[in-house]
């Protein structure tokens, strides 16, 4: 059996399975089974509709005075073109729904049942049932990475106006552009300007209203993940403004030094992937760098977890194998699965406990996933990475491993 068959089996028996609990012990209930905690049906999609329907009455203005829709860039009023109201909540969220679970088939290939089986336990993980929940619109970004990624292999130019298309909607999938590392350096500068470029003349044109973003973003810290999380609940649970500043204060100087350690400990630990190991190299890069900014930019709701999955094909593959790589990727892949069921520890334990080992599993997957990144670069930006080190002394003696050896000589 293909791994996208076991998938699509194993898609339809749980959501067969989820609707017969709905039908019998409703529909909150069923999600609270998840640890999901409920709002009114599909709230983020239906928070989008009303900015749309202010937009529409205000002669094209939202009633934001930072020009947002329902939180999103102004774009989205655009929509409005197509006659979409609050009135299209239901139809608008079913076809929402129904071309991210066709996206999920259509980004990698050729993959195993144990693969399909990994990727399952992201697709019904409470991270990913919050977002079915809220109708959040990143499962509409996903489905247009999806199609990003499905469509490089024909032509590069429509991959990369969907990434940008989608960074235009929700800003941070510009980071997505980091799949073009698979080119070389000339290349990969050209294309990657081209995208950035094009981004940066589209945020510059709404700065006010990306200030508007950031603050309006709701903030928390039990079913969220990044660097400003751990401050969040030290201020929800002793209400301490001082204190949660320092500890955030605290949190960012550790995630520096975090990433400085991993960049050296990939140079000190140069283990190479060969090319044949990266069949799913650029769906990875593109999950990977979405959680490393994410994450990085302090705090996000954990539906956005559902990125993961672009990674999953590639790290469960490097999993398999023996070399220090592959090891790093089996504990990644681990703390990837606890990140994404962490909300669900709520259920079993007190809230500290709860918090304190999902915070372990999401800063130890943010390690495994920079290291993976670095470690599978191209061979020419490892070169400028080796040459920096290289050039200020830095002590340790390298351990070479045979793949990392040919590829010195590359």
């Amino acid at each position: 059996m293909t791994g996208r068959k076991a998938l699509f089996l194993i898609a339809v028996a749980v959501s067969i399975a989820i609707g017969i609990l709905m039908y019998f012990l409703g529909a909150d209930n069923t999600w609270h089974i998840w640890g999901v905690p409920t709002l009114s049906p599909f709230a983020d999609l239906r928070d989008v509709l009303h900015g749309i329907d202010a937009a529409r009455g205000a002669s094209g203005s939202s009633t934001s005075p930072f020009g947002l829709i329902g939180g999103y860039p102004a774009i989205w009023a655009a929509l409005g073109v197509l006659g979409i109201n609050m009135g299209s909540l239901l139809w608008i969220a079913s076809a929402v729904l129904g071309i991210y679970w066709i996206s999920l088939f259509i980004f990698a290939r050729d993959y195993d049942v144990r693969t399909a089986v990994c990727l399952s336990m992201v697709v019904f993980s409470p991270a990913a049932m919050l977002g079915y929940e809220r109708g959040n619109l990143d499962l509409l970004i996903f489905s247009l990475l999806a199609l990003a990624l499905a469509l490089d292999s024909y032509s590069r130019i429509p991959a990369m106006a969907l990434i940008t298309a989608s960074a235009m909607l929700k800003i941070y999938p510009i980071v997505g552009l980091s799949y073009l590392l698979k080119e070389s350096r000339n290349r990969f500068i050209l294309l990657a300007g081209i995208g950035l470029t094009i981004f940066v003349i589209y945020a510059v044109s709404i700065a006010s209203s990306i200030r508007g973003i950031v603050g309006y973003i709701p903030r928390g810290a039990l079913f969220d993940y990044g660097t400003e999380v751990i401050g969040f609940h030290v201020f929800e649970a002793g209400g301490s403004r001082s204190l949660a500043d320092v500890v955030t204060a605290s949190s960012f100087l550790m995630l520096y030094l975090l990433i400085l350690v991993v960049l050296y400990w990939s140079y000190a630990v140069p283990d190479r992937a060969a090319g044949d190991e990266a069949r799913f190299i650029d769906s990875f890069r593109l999950g990977a760098a979405i959680y490393i900014a994410t994450f990085i930019e302090g705090n996000s709701f954990n539906y956005r977890l559902i990125f993961l999955l672009f990674c999953v094909p590639q790290i469960v593959f490097w999993a398999r194998l023996n070399t220090p790589i592959h090891a790093g990727s089996r504990i990644t892949l681990a703390a990837l699965i606890a990140s994404c069921w962490g909300a669900l520890l709520l259920r079993f334990m007190s809230t500290n406990l709860a918090f304190a080992l999902d915070e372990l599993a999401n800063w130890t997957l943010f390690a495994g996933l920079l290291y993976l990144f670095f470690a599978t670069l191209p061979n020419w930006l490892s070169k400028e990475i080796r040459g920096f080190f290289d050039r200020h002394h830095f002590g340790g003696r390298k351990v070479l491993t045979e793949s990392s050896a040919n590829n010195a000589n590359d």
